[in-house]
């Protein structure tokens, strides 16, 4: 049970070298040992993928022949992206099959404790923050503002990190609904450590919580004090963002003070709105590029609605968004535990706020883990299908 627990943390923090995926790799290895295994719950969540796959690679191979008389560089980001996912989902599917939920609940809590634990030795013992950034490939913090106070934990970024912690946050966040006082702890832990990551997961753990707050009213009205305590910091904070993020400060400026020129840039020279423009070609409109954001024929863009739009068009994006909602409704419908079922729900919304901010639609890391409350929530619902109907017989 240890080795498949440290296989699992090894697919979920394993970072990437170049073009060497390591968690994708380990990935591959825990198939080709269970490769006799046969899907079974899941199959149309991987048929969904492989449309999915199948999809870009069309689009990768027809961008591929439309520029490589312009330009010959063109990489296919989104087909190997999702390659990728079918590959670590595969792989999370041999390894939890026949894991309980107590074993679950433990892999969960090592995961989350693990990362927050990181993120706090990074930020109180910094001589090492270097020799973890070598093993996570994350090479330009020093390019940022405020890098002495901003840690990367495991991933290979501050924003990656941030939302990590920010799912750990929801899940200790719903656990503390269940009683035990270790979860309001970590909690306040992961508060703090999306304050030294990325404000972005800060803002989204806080709006997540206010939103499962008004879920919680809606059951039980003994909540609406507590969820007019969280209102006044909670305000404050996203004024606090509006003015500190780029991306909604230019909305405010752009509403208030319609304080930017005609090429939608801020007139302090900051970057905008190109975030919004619509591909003039129609094919690439309805189709996309299937590239990175940051890349040639790119989104060039943080926003991760646009870099999702400019990668998958009209198509590409309601497909990707389809199997978000696909996994949705299957966990609603499914007899697993309500709690995780909560957690699980929570977690996509906080994806789609962080979203606003970055590109955080099927990314890696926090997508291994929301895969894993996937799993378990449907492992459960069949486990309890299973020992009914043996009850029946």
């Amino acid at each position: 049970m240890l080795i498949k627990f440290l296989l699992i943390l090894a697919i979920v923090f394993f970072p990437k070298h170049g073009i060497f995926d390591f968690s994708t790799l380990i990935s591959l290895g825990v198939i080709l040992f269970y490769y006799k295994s046969k899907i079974t719950i899941v199959k149309r969540e991987f048929l969904y993928l492989f449309l999915i796959i199948v999809y870009f690679g069309i689009v990768s191979l027809i961008v591929t022949i439309d520029i490589i008389s312009i330009d010959k560089f063109y990489l296919p980001y989104y087909f190997a992206k999702f390659i990728r996912l079918f590959i670590s989902f595969y792989a999370l599917f041999l390894l939890l099959k026949k894991i309980n939920i107590i074993k679950y609940e433990k892999l969960l809590n090592s995961i989350f404790i693990v990362n927050v634990s990181i993120v706090f030795f990074e930020l109180f013992v910094p001589l090492y923050k270097d020799s973890i950034y070598k093993f996570t490939n994350f090479g330009a913090g020093t390019n940022y503002p405020h890098f002495d106070y901003r840690v990367a934990g495991l991933s290979m970024g501050f924003d990656a990190a941030g939302m990590v912690v920010a799912i750990g946050g929801v899940y200790f966040f719903v656990k503390m609904f269940q009683g035990p006082f270790k979860y309001k702890i970590f909690f306040l832990l992961s508060i703090i450590a999306t304050m030294v990551t990325a404000r972005v997961a800060f803002v989204g753990l806080m709006l997540t919580v206010f939103f499962y707050y008004c879920y919680r009213i809606i059951l039980n009205i003994k909540y609406l004090k507590l969820l007019l305590i969280y209102l006044i910091p909670l305000v404050l904070v996203l004024f606090y963002f509006i003015y500190t993020n780029e991306f909604l400060y230019a909305l405010y400026e752009l509403g208030v003070n319609r304080n930017f020129d005609v090429q939608g840039y801020a007139k302090d020279g900051s970057f905008l709105f190109n975030s919004f423009k619509i591909s003039e070609n129609p094919f690439y409109a309805i189709f996309g590029y299937g590239v990175d954001s940051f890349t040639p024929y790119g989104a060039r863009s943080d926003v991760g609605w646009f870099q999702l739009y400019w990668a998958g068009g009209i198509i590409g994006s309601v497909l990707i968004i389809g199997l978000y909602l696909y996994m949705v409704f299957r966990v609603i419908k499914s007899y697993g535990d309500r709690y995780y079922k909560h957690i699980f729900l929570f977690i996509v919304l906080l994806i789609f706020i962080g979203n606003f901010k970055g590109g955080y639609i099927f990314a890696r890391q926090q997508t291994e883990i929301l895969f894993i409350f996937y799993l378990m929530i449907i492992n459960q619902h069949y486990l309890r299908i299973k020992h009914e109907n043996s009850i029946s017989n």
